[in-house]
């Protein structure tokens, strides 16, 4: 039996998602400007030119990694995979699995429009987790899998 995937995911520099995310059981990330992603070709050349239509003046590094999150979300995250959120409002490392597929939420701002549904299994101080687990989990990056 092939095993789950495990990604990482954060809600925000200032977790403005937390509430999204363990109140009403959606992932997300942003770049929500962009619109609904799977109007978009399923190739990550495709996500990097909307990105860079959208923000043009970014490095080309920063498009890319961009471009890959969001290819990522939409493309390979699988219902049943694993998410871990370290969260910054209570301190836990909150664990679930992806429920269903990806999902575009309009809303005024553009804030988190990119999810998915989850079902969260467990929550565990960041003391049980190792240095090591650590270090990987704080990833300066939204979305990112984690391998060890």
């Amino acid at each position: 039996m092939p095993e789950n995937t495990l990604w990482g995911i954060h809600a925000g520099r200032h977790a403005e998602a937390d509430p999204l995310f363990l109140r009403e059981n959606r992932i997300a990330i942003g770049w929500g400007e962009i619109g609904d992603l799977t109007k978009l070709r399923s190739t990550r050349e495709a996500f990097k030119d909307e990105v860079a239509r959208f923000w043009s003046k970014d490095k080309p590094q920063t498009t890319i990694n961009w471009a890959s999150q969001l290819y990522r979300f939409v493309h390979e995250m699988k219902i049943g995979d694993l998410v871990a959120y370290p969260s910054k409002i209570d301190h836990y490392i909150h664990l679930g699995r992806i429920e269903g597929n990806y999902e575009f939420v309009s809303t005024p701002n553009h804030m988190y429009e990119n999810r998915r549904p989850v079902v969260w299994l467990a929550a565990h101080p960041r003391k049980q987790f190792s240095k090591g687990a650590l270090y990987e989990i704080g990833s300066s990056l939204t979305l990112f899998r984690i391998k060890r």
